[in-house]
């Protein structure tokens, strides 16, 4: 394989989006108690889109008029937690508490789908091909719900 050929005649790109969040609050409700809430996300999506020519000599892509290929990848999770927390000291006696939730949700999609028979150098991408030659999807959930709590009794 002629490493020129395949250096100008193919392509491929990939292009990544990644954007991450949270927000934060604590509130003093009355004396010795507060509640705590915090939201965060984070969302990554991947796409990439190749072409393989068949101008290049010795490749599978010479045989069957080229080959476009196009995947993608997007995930997503979100998770929020809130607590209260009792804090007082009486005397010689010391309380404390804690209870609270987190829940967390999870998706991931998949998408990937492979095309041959493009004709010309000029039609690069899977919705020009004239057989699709492979493809795939997938999607995936979980979550997770939690509950917690805590207590502690001091005499000094």
């Amino acid at each position: 394989i002629n490493g020129v050929a395949v250096g100008t005649l193919n392509s491929g790109e990939s292009v990544t989006y990644r954007a991450l969040a949270n927000v934060r609050a604590d509130y003093r409700l009355v004396r010795g108690l507060r509640l705590n809430a915090r939201v965060g996300a984070d969302v990554l999506s991947l796409r990439e889109n190749r072409y393989r020519s068949p101008r290049v000599g010795g490749d599978y892509a010479e045989t069957v008029g080229g080959i476009a290929i196009s995947g993608s990848n997007l995930v997503t999770r979100v998770l929020g937690e809130a607590y209260l927390a009792f804090d007082r000291t009486m005397g010689r006696h010391g309380v404390s508490a804690t209870a609270g939730a987190s829940a967390e949700a999870n998706r991931s999609e998949d998408n990937y789908i492979r095309g041959i028979g493009l004709g010309d150098d000029y039609f690069r991408f899977v919705r020009n091909a004239t057989t699709i030659e492979e493809f795939d999807g997938s999607l995936s959930e979980h979550n997770l719900l939690s509950f917690f709590s805590r207590a502690t009794y001091a005499y000094a």
